[in-house]
């Protein structure tokens, strides 16, 4: 549809002139309602106190959770979408208008954050085909595969493997990326995180965790930050690796690196208020958990007014299609025989501060990486990652 508007005297009318299919015949549903405002919140129920952010999400969510009608606030939504979910659209509060491609300006912004576990030299982490597998990580950028504007990677433990060197061919230069960058070293192992774009990476730099339990400080894990611009669009890109395990003291510790990484994030919005933001990695944080509600989503959610980018695109589903680790990927296991299923890698987006740019997130899925079929101690995978990726796909819009 191109666009609609609606209000709450004429909300059935205008549905019923614009999407018919979004009526059904013949098949009862419950008559709980899904609400969807402007603000959305980082992880949406659809419940009236944790709603949606997008139109389409609400929509589609009614599968999931049957209900016969989508309550949208007042508001300019924009975005576009097909759906033959059916459901009532109903406008609350004033005019509600879907669609109205009037904005100023509009890019697409595309995204991948993949924790790789490549040893390669470092003495301190098991190591596992990591020069054939940094190999076939750069090979998937083409063909078929995605080919996203930025690569957050983690667990780059080798920097060889991403810029090359020590015969190593170097995952930023054999995918034909014409930037990057990786964190510094520290007393014992370097960060693991490193940036790739198709534009470059100004303002580069590396922040270490001010706190960390038990083997996380032999490295110097934090984030790796930079800004980069795209179409006019100015942009900054955080990518982490929090502290790992399920200890008490690591809980503690992935806690406060939340609160450090969202005091980063807010003094970077407060330096930067036009630019919109996009904050990935390797969370360590198991999602749909108590530490995911009590950690995660108070700190890089409501703390930064970031939004879980799979939780509010339309296709999330509360299934193994979201799991970015799994005890069903061979080397998961093999690096970690106590590999517990679930989705611990994120992309978390946040619009400008000055609410001049707004970020609409326009397909969010989990894509494993795959290359050849590689033996070694006993093991045969054609997995490229004990983790797969999240790629995103958005689109940055200014407003009329």
């Amino acid at each position: 549809m191109k666009f609609m508007e609606i209000n709450t005297l004429t909300a059935l009318i205008a549905v019923a002139l614009y999407v018919p299919l979004l009526f059904a015949t013949g098949t009862a549903y419950a008559q709980d309602n899904i609400y969807i405002t402007k603000a959305g919140s980082p992880a949406p129920t659809g419940s009236l106190s944790d709603p949606y952010q997008l139109v389409e999400a609400g929509i589609v969510r009614t599968l999931a959770s049957p209900a016969s009608t989508v309550q949208i606030a007042a508001g300019k939504y924009y975005e576009t979408f097909t759906t033959d979910t059916p459901c009532i659209l109903k406008a609350t509060g004033g005019t509600v208008t879907i669609g109205k491609l009037d904005y100023q300006a509009s890019t697409t912004l595309s995204i991948i954050t993949l924790n790789t576990h490549l040893a390669g030299d470092q003495w301190f982490m098991p190591s596992w085909q990591d020069y054939e597998r940094a190999d076939d990580i750069a090979d998937f950028f083409g063909g078929p595969n995605p080919t996203p504007d930025v690569v957050g990677f983690q667990e780059i433990w080798d920097e060889d493997l991403f810029f090359g060197g020590d015969d190593a061919n170097g995952i930023r230069p054999r995918s034909g990326y014409p930037y990057g960058d990786h964190g510094d070293e520290g007393t014992f192992a370097n960060s693991g995180c490193a940036l790739m774009s198709k534009f470059p990476l100004a303002d580069f730099v590396q922040v270490e965790w001010d706190d960390c339990s038990g083997v996380d400080c032999w490295a110097n894990k934090g984030w790796v930050q930079a800004t980069i611009v795209k179409d006019g669009f100015s942009i900054g890109m955080f990518n982490l690796h929090a502290d790992a395990d399920a200890d008490e003291d690591d809980v503690e510790a992935r806690f406060s690196q939340m609160v450090q990484l969202k005091n980063a994030v807010n003094s970077y919005r407060a330096a930067h208020p036009s630019h919109v933001m996009f904050v990935m990695g390797d969370y360590n944080i198991y999602g749909e958990t108590a530490e995911y509600d009590t950690t995660l989503i108070p700190h890089i959610g409501i703390g930064t007014g970031g939004r879980d980018a799979d939780r509010n695109a339309p296709g999330f589903v509360f299934n193994s299609s979201e799991w970015t680790v799994c005890d069903c990927n061979p080397l998961a296991m093999y690096f970690n025989d106590e590999t517990a299923s679930g989705r611990i890698d994120y992309i978390f987006y946040i619009p400008s501060l000055d609410d001049s740019v707004e970020v609409i997130p326009v397909s969010v899925k989990v894509l494993p990486f795959t290359g050849r079929t590689l033996t070694d101690d006993d093991l045969m995978t054609d997995q490229s990652s004990d983790h797969w990726s999240v790629y995103g796909q958005f689109k940055l819009v200014t407003g009329s």
